[in-house]
């Protein structure tokens, strides 16, 4: 899968190099994209403000997470796929459940990641301050040191 600043997420046949599925739905450059980890969604990132849940077998649009005021410069999954992280160029994290589209919490941060076990997330400071926090997002934030 890809993404570009023609605006468009594509699937490409990894064998033959032809593209199974095109998405036109956004208005800005693709930044990011991802698949869940059990396949069944694509999600994409872009310039328009707007991460767009998609299926990956056809490409069609399921939903969109917003709003974003500014570009969408990360997009990942939890490990169990239930939730979305999006990463803006407002420096915010924000969490929202794949389901539902609704939002669950924002950070500060560029981009982050899901750990492995989906207990924490780890994003990125504006000054590359590294932040820890629980996904249950009621606890205390970890501050990484800068090394």
């Amino acid at each position: 899968m890809t993404g570009s600043y023609d605006q468009t997420v594509r699937l490409w046949d990894t064998n033959t190099g032809e593209e199974i599925w095109r998405f036109d739905g956004h208005t800005g450059g693709v930044f990011a994209v991802a698949f869940s980890p059990d396949g069944r969604y694509a999600l994409s990132g872009s310039g328009d403000g707007s991460a767009v849940l998609l299926n990956a077998e056809t490409g069609v649009e399921i939903r969109t997470f917003s709003p974003h005021p500014d570009a969408v410069i990360s997009v990942c999954f939890s490990p169990d796929g239930q939730r979305v992280m999006t990463g803006c160029d407002d420096h915010t994290v924000r969490i929202w459940e794949t389901e539902t589209g609704i939002k669950i919490a924002s950070f500060p941060g560029y981009a982050g990641a899901f750990t492995p076990d989906g207990e924490h997330i780890v994003t990125g400071g504006q000054l590359g301050e590294v932040f820890v926090d629980p996904c249950g997002f009621q606890a205390d934030r970890t501050i990484l040191p800068r090394t």
